[in-house]
């Protein structure tokens, strides 16, 4: 796997998780304030609601240059993004819209079932340079998903090597790999 070299530093990505927009809404932004808190992790977080929003917040990544975890949180689909428009975008349009941009980036996609599609994450990471995609081959519950995302991205301050960070993921947490069903790719 590829070297990771573009810093530590969280860039997220995050649609909205219902259509409820009053009372207590479900968002990772605590996770990403408790990485900030204990570890000094700094991070932009953006929400995205629609495929245009979602283009136009990814190319602010490019203005961070240090920020390299790239965290997408969305509803997922076998291969696919779902945003809270109703519209899904497939990885290989999402590698389109980053093309050669995401170089030296580790890519969490926080969504259920999304990396079932190898063909398409391997598509992914030719367009856009990353050199490890991870995330989830089933419909991940959210406290298990928030406790896998946030291990990943914690983890991810001290490798430089992503091959050494899955396998030190992989060995450290088995139960919740298999209970999420976290897989990495890398080209």
């Amino acid at each position: 796997m590829g070297r990771l070299d573009r810093g530590a530093n969280i860039f997220c990505l995050e649609s909205f998780w219902h259509q409820r927009l009053d009372g207590d809404r479900l968002s990772v932004r605590p996770l990403l304030e408790l990485l900030y808190a204990s570890r000094g992790t700094k991070f932009v977080h953006l929400t995205c609601s629609t495929t245009i929003e979602l283009a136009f917040n990814l190319k602010q990544h490019r203005r961070y240059r240090s920020y390299g975890s790239v965290y997408l949180a969305f509803h997922g689909k076998r291969g696919r993004l779902m945003l809270a428009d109703g519209s899904e975008l497939f990885l290989e349009e999402l590698g389109e819209l980053a093309e050669g941009s995401l170089a030296g980036c580790l890519v969490h996609l926080g969504a259920c079932m999304t990396a079932l599609a190898e063909g398409q994450l391997m598509r992914f990471l030719e367009l856009t340079g990353a050199s490890v995609a991870t995330g989830y081959t089933t419909s991940v519950d959210w406290i298990d998903s928030a406790a896998m995302d946030l291990l990943i991205l914690d983890r991810a301050r001290e490798y430089t090597n992503a091959k050494s960070l899955v396998d030190k993921l992989m060995w450290t947490y088995p139960g919740l790999v298999e209970a999420t069903g976290f897989t990495a790719l890398q080209l």
